[in-house]
């Protein structure tokens, strides 16, 4: 089951990011995942550990750490991956 989430993830972003070189938001990202897990956004902000106000803020301005990206990962049963992506296919 967390291969089948990481994949779904992995291909959500795949298809938004590579559609005519749009990008999408990492509220948007947040909120795909949560759906994807079944999980609230209240759910994923106590799981955080963080009041429900300074998560919706934090995630309007998408003001995370990378840490806090991946532990949010892990809480949705999923992994979370920052890559830059050249053209021809090279990822660092």
């Amino acid at each position: 089951m967390l291969c089948f989430l990481i994949c779904i993830f992995l291909l959500m972003n795949y298809l938004i990011l590579n559609k005519g070189g749009d990008t999408i938001t990492i509220q948007q990202r947040v909120k795909a995942a949560c759906d994807i897990a079944g999980m609230s956004l209240t759910e994923l902000g106590a799981k955080m550990g963080m009041s429900q106000q300074n998560f919706s803020k934090r995630l309007k301005v998408g003001k995370f750490t990378q840490e806090e990206l991946e532990e949010m990962g892990k809480n949705l049963g999923c992994e979370y991956i920052s890559i830059f992506q050249f053209p021809d296919g090279k990822r660092v």
